[in-house]
């Protein structure tokens, strides 16, 4: 499975989750050693027959790392996650001249604009 399926199936796991949780923070840091298991259905269409293919992934965070003077949470996926307040980035790198993307912003009000 390619790295942006990954982290867009990455990125709603998250999504969801977050309904599910009731911390201080707005998502999981660390310490509380959060864990998601995703099922990942695909359905093709070949020759006039339908094939399903299931895989199950577990996400969770099994490091910490300080990455240009930031604290983030690893991920078995190589995936480093950081809270800022309401909002969470995530960067796939822990080179600092990497970019780092946000993911949420729980602070955001209707009529917000977000530019992707």
């Amino acid at each position: 499975m390619n790295t942006m399926k990954k982290f867009t199936t990455l990125f709603f796991v998250f999504m969801f989750a977050q309904m599910l949780t009731f911390a201080q923070q707005p998502f999981p840091v660390f310490g509380d050693f959060p864990q998601w298991n995703v099922l990942e259905k695909r359905y093709e269409y070949f020759n006039g027959t339908f094939y399903q293919e299931s895989s199950t992934f577990q996400f969770k965070f099994v490091d910490s790392a300080q990455i240009c003077g930031e604290n983030f949470a690893k991920t078995n996926d190589s995936l480093y996650i950081r809270n800022d307040g309401q909002k969470v980035y995530a960067r796939k790198s822990s080179d600092c001249n990497a970019p780092e993307h946000l993911v949420y912003d729980f602070g955001m009000q209707i009529g917000d604009s977000i530019f992707c």
